[in-house]
């Protein structure tokens, strides 16, 4: 998957919505809009380049949800289940894009 789609399958997941609008002569362009606000914007966070924007769909996951993200990080090729330490430093030190590949594969919506 690119980075875009991942950022608008996190950003949809997130709560945000789209909506095509229509310019007067470039054709559309589409408006994101986060839950809860009325901020628009032209496109969805960079998740894939910003542990500060995964903070967003990080602080969603709870309660088992958060065991079964760490059972789905761990089958990632980077960690290494040899030693313990290796495997908690691999998944302290997941990248933004990793951290969304885990998110979107908890959620089913990895391709």
């Amino acid at each position: 998957m690119t980075n875009k789609e991942i950022n608008e399958r996190v950003a949809k997941l997130c709560g945000w919505t789209v909506e095509s609008v229509e310019e007067q002569d470039d054709g559309y362009c589409d408006i994101w809009t986060p839950p809860n606000r009325d901020d628009h914007f032209s496109g969805p966070p960079f998740y894939t380049e910003s542990l500060d924007a995964c903070r967003e769909f990080m602080s969603q996951i709870s309660g088992v949800d958060r065991e079964d993200f760490l059972i789905v990080a761990r089958r990632l090729d980077r960690t290494d289940t040899l030693y313990e330490y290796e495997e908690l430093w691999a998944l302290i030190t997941l990248t933004p894009r990793e951290l969304c590949e885990v998110f979107l594969r908890l959620k089913g919506q990895w391709e």
